[in-house]
């Protein structure tokens, strides 16, 4: 059965790497902001990084976006993702910088056209 092509706790993971993990510890809006331009969200990228970054500390609106934009990521990678799920993985602490990672990920790949790469040895 298909799934994410990263884990949740593949930090350093490609596409994206220690960069895109440092960039949704200290400025998670922007990486909220790239999956709902990719998604076609309300306001592309400014509107997820607005309900992100203005709405953040509120209310619940980036886990609620999440909520919604990541069972589409899901479904556009041919597999499924509950809302309710993403919603409770961007609500918690321990997994909210994980799981924005994650599907950002998914997201790039879906973008670039194929799985993450893998450097060859020489």
């Amino acid at each position: 059965m298909p799934s994410w092509d990263t884990g949740l706790c593949d930090c350093c993971a490609n596409p994206g790497g220690c960069g895109l993990c440092c960039r949704a510890s200290f400025c998670p809006c922007t990486v909220l902001g790239d999956i709902n331009g990719r998604m076609n969200g309300p306001g592309g990228f400014c509107g997820g990084c607005c309900v992100a970054g203005l709405l953040g500390n509120e209310c619940c609106c980036p886990c609620f976006c999440m909520g919604f934009l990541a069972p589409q990521v899901a479904a556009k990678s041919g597999f499924q993702e509950s809302g309710c799920k993403a919603c409770c993985l961007t609500a918690c602490p321990c997994t909210t910088v994980c799981y924005m990672c994650q599907v950002w990920r998914q997201t790039e790949i879906q973008r670039t056209g194929g799985a993450p790469r893998q450097l060859e040895m020489k």
